[in-house]
């Protein structure tokens, strides 16, 4: 009975593969499955043109050596292999590399391929154990240029479980040369020079990579899923953890992509990774993921960073008092639980930071206090962490813009497109506040019957630090650009623009921003003196977030050219504001003034309509 089950397989797997043969007006069973939606995706061809080409790149992932550009061919090796006897190593037969391409195949083509034991696979899915999958999304960490739009991988749920950080976490990410500076890694990174692949560690590592050393908050997005949906997803993931490796793109064919491109595999009816942008974004994936599958829970894990902040807030004043002096090993009378509990919060949170690292005078307050804490038999108050600002709910990532604007002599247009953008004076639903990412944008004018360029973005990034007493950390800002210059030596030119500066922050609640930044610039331009100019920049900035949809802003620059003897300064201000209108956009108004040493003085009155899309 079994020869004759295995004869009728072995029967119909040799019509399927002959039927290419046959003429093109007849039924192609082969080529009918190749190009539905979930073998595709199964080999990353995930683009909606015909003829694509997967994005994986080692050629071990695929069975046929034009697999990369073919499904077809890439399907009629993959059934004739699966039929290859057993030589060898078990777990290097092809049914064993790829468990989901045959769990698709003998559904789609209601067959049974030769059962044999993979043990590496089994062990391996034994040992994850999935009987759920939550999207996991970190915020920004402005001091790793790779993670400054935050980053995503998903968490594998083990069931009923008292310690979720036992679970596993999968991410995908770029091996990275460890000598490499951050300049050279996004340089390497936005043009494809790194390899990458997906990796797997337990949970409690993650949260300690991201939630702990990196004060970084987790959202956690449990998905509701059907159990062959989860099987699906993660014998997919073993066919990429054991065969695939890509060229890794910062922009494009990045963590969150090749993210939601595996989730996808579960069901080809989600439109997880079709009809993108040329880039994508942390925040753009998880709006994604949330909109097309239900969600069974939202989980916030607020970074140590902030659960610190808003134990100090909860403070008093005779209270904030005593953890500052307890901090600097300063005598406290009468000290209360809460100063004690902050201040051995403050050294754990400084140990996480610097990996377990104390100095050594820091180390010995910190053994003192946990003595003295342990003859306190009460406890501090449950710290809550507001968990409203979820990603989700934050604007999309690129930006078209109209607005209108005049001065004493003329009304002109302006028009701007951005691929990435997130000002510090949007509103900050969604988004870190008072945070600034620009990225490959364009600024035009139109007035005085004619048009003109203003700007062409390459990238600026603002890093808002607060400075406090937990973390006296800087504040950053660089900006790479060409934009048209007011300068009485070249007058309205185009010149390349590169600035850096650093400076302090302070934050009030997360509402109110106090600023101030200083540095250097330079700009190139051929007709400026010696085609150049350099000197120094300073910047302070003043914004309040009324609620979610208004903020106040106010900005004062001054620039000073130091690099030539026809030195030129300018003045800047702008002051305005922002009506946020939910996800579709912002309204802004604001007036900006700019007077240059020649004497010229020009304000213009602007209102814009900003589009996120």
């Amino acid at each position: 009975m079994w020869n004759c089950l295995i004869i009728k397989q072995s029967l119909l797997l040799t019509l399927l593969i002959s039927a290419v043969s046959l003429a093109a007006d007849n039924f192609d069973p082969v080529q009918t499955i190749s190009r539905t939606r979930q073998w595709k995706l199964l080999l990353h061809m995930e683009k909606k043109e015909d003829l694509s080409e997967s994005r994986i790149d080692s050629p071990r992932f695929f069975l046929n050596k034009k697999g990369k550009i073919d499904p077809d061919k890439e399907l009629k090796s993959t059934l004739i292999k699966f039929r290859k006897k057993i030589k060898g190593d078990v777990n290097k037969h092809p049914l064993c590399r790829f468990p989901a391409r045959r769990m698709f195949l003998e559904k789609t083509l209601k067959l049974k391929f030769q059962n044999i034991y993979c043990k590496d696979f089994e062990n391996w899915k034994k040992g994850v154990d999935p009987k759920g999958i939550a999207l996991i999304f970190a915020s920004s960490y402005p001091n790793n240029p790779a993670s400054m739009f935050g980053h995503t991988f998903i968490r594998f749920k083990k069931g009923k479980r008292e310690n979720d950080l036992l679970d596993y976490g999968a991410s995908f990410g770029a091996m990275v040369d460890g000598s490499d500076n951050p300049v050279l890694y996004a340089m390497k990174g936005l043009f494809g020079q790194y390899r990458a692949g997906f990796s797997l560690s337990p949970y409690y590592q993650k949260v300690n990579e991201y939630a702990q050393i990196e004060s970084r908050d987790l959202w956690e997005y449990e998905l509701k899923l059907e159990k062959s949906e989860i099987d699906l997803i993660l014998a997919h993931l073993w066919e990429l953890y054991y065969n695939a490796w890509f060229d890794y793109w910062f922009l494009d064919e990045n963590c969150s992509y090749t993210l939601a491109a595996l989730l996808n595999v579960g069901n080809p009816t989600w439109n997880l990774v079709e009809d993108h942008k040329w880039f994508v974004m942390p925040h753009d994936v998880v709006k994604r993921v949330t909109r097309e599958i239900p969600l069974r829970s939202v989980k916030f894990r607020p970074g140590v960073k902030k659960v610190l902040e808003q134990r100090i807030k909860y403070l008093n004043e005779k209270e904030k008092k005593d953890f500052e002096n307890l901090i600097k090993n300063k005598k406290v009378k009468n000290e209360r639980i809460t100063s004690l509990d902050t201040a051995l919060d403050y050294f754990n949170y400084k140990k996480m930071k610097a990996k377990g690292r104390l100095t050594k005078q820091s180390k010995k307050l910190y053994r003192k206090l946990l003595k003295r804490r342990a003859r306190r038999k009460e406890s501090s108050p449950l710290v809550l962490v507001s968990s409203q600002n979820r990603p989700e709910t934050g604007h999309q990532s690129s930006l078209l813009s109209l607005g209108m604007a005049h001065d004493k002599e003329d009304l002109f247009f302006e028009f701007s497109n951005y691929q990435i953008f997130k000002d510090w004076t949007d509103t900050d639903m969604g988004y870190e506040p008072f945070s600034r990412v620009e990225a490959f944008g364009l600024e035009v004018e139109a007035g005085d019957e004619r048009i003109t360029m203003k700007k062409i973005e390459f990238i600026s990034v603002t890093s808002h630090t607060p400075l406090n007493t937990i973390d006296p950390g800087a504040s950053w800002e660089v900006n790479s650009n060409i934009k048209r210059v007011s300068d009485y030596r070249c007058d309205y030119c185009m010149a390349i623009n590169l600035e850096g500066k650093i400076g302090i922050s302070f934050m009030n609640k997360n509402k109110s921003l106090f600023s101030v930044l200083a540095g250097g610039f330079t700009q190139v331009a051929k007709d400026l003196p010696d085609g150049h100019s350099a000197g120094w920049i300073a910047t302070s900035r003043i914004g309040h977030a009324a609620n979610k949809k208004l903020k106040f802003y106010l900005e004062g620059n001054i620039k000073s050219d130091l690099a030539n003897k026809s030195s030129q300064w300018i003045l800047g201000s702008t002051a305005g504001m922002t009506i946020g209108l939910e996800r579709l956009g912002d309204i802004k108004i604001n007036s900006n003034l700019s007077k240059t040493k020649d004497g010229r003085e020009v304000i213009v009155h602007k209102l814009g309509m900003y589009f996120y899309y």
